[in-house]
């Protein structure tokens, strides 16, 4: 009878650290990947109730505020959607809800990646909440299919690679 061994499971971390800004909006969002699915876990204080759009943008240059991270992450050229469509951004990720001020929760992703080999990694580039609820592409307009209509960028931070979540 062969001999059986378990094989080592390989997690991939990273972090997004928001900073206090001037709205007084702070927190942390982590992720975690196995395999090719993304386990986004965040706690966000200082965010007004109700939804507000979240994304990946392109770059991790906060250099003029949230402003210079520049458009979603779009590697496929795809328009504006819900994560779950096939046709939507790499980028989008939705709404988070907030309750109390306070955006606390978790989802997952199969389209981003935290593995610098793959041609969606999210790692050096930005998340960026809004202040308003995206439409998730669905609001007949140009604007809805490029941004979702979420309104300004009302926090930000870069996404980095750690050894734990």
């Amino acid at each position: 009878m062969p001999f059986l061994t378990k094989k080592k499971l390989k997690i991939i971390y990273g972090v997004c650290v928001l900073h206090q800004n001037n709205d007084n909006i702070f927190g942390v969002i982590k992720f975690s990947q196995f395999n090719n699915k993304v386990k986004i876990m965040y706690e966000i204080h200082g965010l007004k109730n109700g939804s507000h759009g979240f994304h990946v943008h392109n770059y991790g240059d906060l250099t003029d505020g949230c402003k210079s991270a520049c458009s979603h992450f779009n590697p496929f050229n795809k328009t504006h959607g819900n994560r779950n469509e096939k046709n939507s951004h790499v980028g989008d990720l939705g709404n988070i809800v907030c309750k109390n001020n306070i955006c606390k929760g978790y989802f997952y992703d199969n389209k981003i990646s935290l593995d610098y080999k793959h041609k969606n990694c999210i790692i050096g580039r930005s998340i960026i909440i809004h202040e308003s609820k995206d439409d998730l592409g669905k609001g007949k307009n140009n604007e809805s299919l490029k941004t979702g209509n979420a309104g300004k960028r009302i926090a930000c931070g870069i996404i980095g690679i750690t050894n734990k979540c």
